[in-house]
């Protein structure tokens, strides 16, 4: 995948690097997930479906992703590998209420 980017990004102002060791990834879904109306205060502002933004996720820096990449609407947080199990073990606490 990384030679297939690298070669189309040529001839444009773009660089493709490597860093799949500076992230973790943590995918989000919840069964019966629905899109959030504008009273709901859970969803972060502005993050409509394909956006990202900067976010602090339980104390920790993350970018918030919206893309569905799994055919799901959800949320995927990049986060340094060494904030992951703190995310994960955090994200599953709040959950755990929901079942």
């Amino acid at each position: 995948m990384l030679d297939e980017l690298a070669a189309r990004a040529a001839g444009f102002d773009a660089v493709v690097r490597d860093d799949r060791d500076a992230y973790a990834l943590i995918a989000v879904q919840a069964r019966g997930h629905r899109d959030p109306g504008p009273a709901d205060r859970g969803r972060p502002a502005g993050l409509k479906y394909y956006t990202c933004l900067h976010a602090t996720v339980a104390g920790r820096p993350a970018l918030l992703a919206r893309t569905g990449y799994t055919g799901e609407d959800g949320f995927e947080l990049f986060v340094a590998p060494g904030d992951a199990e703190h995310l994960w073990t955090a994200l599953s606490e709040a959950g755990s209420a929901p079942g």
